[in-house]
């Protein structure tokens, strides 16, 4: 938000909207990113390197899906600055100016403090950091350079965030800040041990400094002031936990909050996946604060994809430049065999492998390219469809019109939708701010329809309920649609799981008794499905009447698939 109400502020006054910046603001963010992985490759390989991997990262196609025109999220800055971040960092251990590298060090700084103000995963780029100096400690050695570039970057990236209320003090008063305070306690204790011992005692300096950041890191942790942790990084930790608290199922209605598999991993970056678990091993080879940077971006971004979908863009620049290394190091072997005359059939893999290589890729840039031809999800209806589907963009142009900012009661996937474009007032969203409401809407769902009426005028005030239920042509039965599962008719297993948080009896086997995979007919949403899927007519409803329903409900016979948006209004 305070991104983008800068840039309105500079551009406002050409006419610009708000809507028209938050809509372009995606994919003008991804030129900087691979512009800055091209750099990040020189640093590692060279300029072929960097290119390769700003061709892999621009074309891998997770990337591409996040940055499209109207995916707004907080990653859009974050992989950015996180990359800025690496950069700079990196670019101050290298050079050999000590004036150089402490203006890449305060650069760093102030690209982490608008990094931490900017992304929930913030915490992300202070582990790295600190990871990094850990292991340069252990298998390089401390030098000075390293206590003041780090020491430098993460002072400034602190300093400048605390005064934000978000992350505010949890930058440096929480679990996730306490690899970043151990790495200021290693380097800190290294210098002074460092002017305190004689350079021949380096074991003794670095066994003494371990200790005390031991010690350190339990101070910091029982004292309190890092004890506390936030949820968002804890189900990135440990995913085990999401299912087991009431905002974690409810989370896990979304794609994105679920646990990650080999399936999603490659879907989401294709054959950049195996060439960048190639580049990890051939990287290994090579100890130097660029590779060891490199390594551990890839190994930590693998797991947190492993921990959670959304996270699969994490994954997605690291891997393209150990994917961009290992084909330099794949191409160079192979110039090599073909230049000294090898013989079959070493000279016929020389000559396959790349071929190879390319058959891998090619259907990733296919993906890659194809997914751009998907609208965004509202102008598609929430369908993986190509087609464009104006059922959601009817729909809450006519409760902008006619219901002028009435609260309308929905699941918490569309509240967003219904809040900026419908210009309702809502009672969840996707921030989940009020994770019990939130699951009181799912007990209005899955209630009985007297139920659900004194809940939606009772508990919530409000007349109006609306249901996004997606349908297909059954393939066998001619004019007989069933649920497709992209709408609530999907959504309501998650339903019953939150709901039984606050009232155990609402669990799948008691409202799908039949195990049809809808809910009971007895239910609100169970009459809604039904409704929509052209079984029953309006006249199933006692306690409710058809405010709005989306024009394709009248094509159910013959529509290959539909997104019905059916508002209802209580009766009186």
């Amino acid at each position: 938000p305070l991104t983008i109400a800068g840039i309105y502020g500079l551009v406002g006054r050409l006419g610009v909207s708000l809507l028209q910046i938050a809509f372009f603001l995606p994919p003008t963010s991804a030129i900087p990113s691979i512009i800055l992985l091209y750099f990040l490759g020189r640093q590692l390989e060279g300029g072929k390197t960097g290119l390769l991997a700003a061709l892999l990262g621009a074309l891998c196609p997770i990337y591409v899906n996040h940055t499209a025109a109207g995916f707004l999220e907080s990653s859009i800055l974050g992989i950015p600055l996180l990359l800025l971040v690496s950069l700079l960092f990196l670019k101050a251990l290298k050079t050999a100016s000590r004036i150089r590298a402490l203006t890449y060090s305060a650069a760093a700084g102030v690209s982490l403090a608008y990094l931490n103000i900017s992304w929930e995963f913030c915490y992300y780029a202070g582990f790295l950091l600190a990871s990094l100096v850990f292991a340069v400690v252990l298998l390089q050695g401390y030098t000075p350079r390293l206590a003041a570039s780090y020491l430098l970057t993460v002072f400034l990236g602190i300093l400048l965030a605390l005064p934000f209320p978000t992350p505010g003090l949890h930058i440096i008063a929480s679990l996730p800040a306490l690899p970043t305070l151990l790495a200021a306690i290693l380097v800190c204790s290294l210098e002074s041990l460092h002017r305190l011992l004689p350079a021949s005692r380096r074991r003794l300096q670095l066994a003494f400094s371990l200790t005390l950041t031991a010690v350190g890191g339990l101070a910091l942790y029982y004292s309190g002031l890092t004890s506390a942790l936030t949820y968002e990084s804890l189900e990135v930790l440990n995913p085990a936990v999401r299912p087991s608290t009431l905002l974690g199922i409810l989370r896990e209605a979304s794609l994105d909050y679920k646990t990650g598999t080999w399936a999603s991993s490659y879907i989401a970056l294709g054959g950049i996946l195996p060439l960048g678990v190639l580049g990890l091993l051939l990287a290994s080879r090579k100890v130097r604060p660029e590779t060891l940077y490199t390594m551990l971006f890839a190994l930590t971004s693998l797991y947190a994809l492993a921990s959670m979908v959304r996270l699969s863009l994490l994954a997605a620049p690291a891997l393209s430049l150990l994917a961009a290394y290992a084909l330099l190091e794949i191409s160079k072997t192979a110039g090599r065999v073909l230049k000294q005359g090898w013989k079959p059939p070493i000279s016929k893999l020389a000559i396959l492998t790349p071929i190879l290589i390319i058959i891998l890729l090619f259907p990733t840039f296919l993906a890659a390219v194809d997914s751009a031809d998907f609208p965004p999800p509202i102008a598609a209806s929430a369908l993986p469809s190509k087609t464009p589907k104006p059922d959601w963009l009817e729909a809450l142009a006519w409760i902008r019109e006619n219901l002028e900012g009435k609260p309308v009661v929905a699941w918490w996937s569309h509240g967003y939708w219904l809040g900026v474009l419908g210009k309702a007032a809502t009672v969840s969203d996707p921030s989940l701010l009020d994770s019990r409401k939130t699951a009181e809407v799912a007990i209005l769902f899955l209630s009985k329809e007297d139920e659900a009426a004194e809940i939606l005028k009772g508990r919530f005030q409000a007349e109006y309920l609306l249901a996004f239920i997606t349908t297909f042509k059954h393939p066998q039965v001619s004019g007989y649609h069933v649920p497709l599962g992209f709408g609530d008719d999907g959504s309501w297993m998650w339903m019953a799981r939150a709901a039984s948080q606050l009232k155990p009896g609402f669990t799948m086997e008691n409202l799908d008794k039949n195990g049809d995979g809808i809910p009971d007919e007895d239910t609100l949403l169970g009459k809604i499905i039904f409704y929509a899927m052209g079984v029953a007519d309006e006249e199933v409803f006692e306690r409710f009447e058809i405010a709005y329903v989306s024009p394709s409900h009248g094509e159910v016979p013959e529509a290959s698939e539909t997104a019905q948006i059916i508002i209802l209004k209580v009766k009186d």
